[in-house]
């Protein structure tokens, strides 16, 4: 899906219907959001070397 797919989408979108999108790389959509969050990690196993967990991280 390319930005001028997710700019029509938003475009098209009724105003009673919330659209949650997310993703690394949307931050340049944020113009046409009435909510954005950045979720980022304070402290995490991976930094120990850990990998992801089946059934929690994917």
């Amino acid at each position: 899906m390319t930005r001028e797919d997710v700019e029509a989408l938003i475009a098209i979108k009724p105003a009673t219907t919330e659209l949650v999108l997310t993703g690394r790389g949307l931050l340049p959509l944020a113009d046409l959001a009435d909510l954005v969050t950045e979720i980022r990690p304070i402290k995490h196993y991976f930094d120990e070397g850990l990998l992801a967990r089946q059934g929690i991280e994917y």
